[in-house]
């Protein structure tokens, strides 16, 4: 399916040997891909700490009809998802920032068991990308 036939809003698997690019692009991502799958060793005291990140983690909440207006779009619902029932810490925009409004959002969750989690959503063409 060429771009032009593709709906707005909707996602294109494509295998990264059809991928319109340049051999030297679909390498990079080959070997990024590649490196991300396995184990990454990190110096001790490298990765904070939960209490460091719940400290630089935004408190923020904002309802719903208020990111119905700073958003090009509404946010996913979480409801059926495993951070549906995980705690809300906080959000804030992300992407294109313009006054008060924005292309994403990002919100952050404290999810039992695994951690803090960062969910976040952009629209690309609202962003102008």
């Amino acid at each position: 399916m060429g771009r032009s036939s593709a709906s707005v809003g909707s996602y294109q698997m494509v295998k990264l040997a059809d991928l319109d690019a340049p051999r030297e692009v679909k390498r990079q991502l080959r070997d990024d891909i590649e490196r991300s799958n396995g184990v990454v060793r990190v110096a001790a005291g490298s990765i904070p700490t939960q209490a460091e990140m719940l400290a630089a983690v935004p408190r923020t909440h904002r309802s719903t009809p208020e990111l119905r207006q700073r958003l090009p779009q509404p946010p996913s619902r979480l409801e059926s998802s495993l951070l549906g029932a995980a705690e809300m810490i906080g959000m804030e925009p992300s992407g294109a920032l313009e006054g008060g409004k924005s292309s994403g959002l990002s919100r952050f969750y404290r999810l039992e068991g695994v951690g803090i989690v960062e969910f976040s959503e952009n629209n690309f063409l609202a962003a102008g990308m």
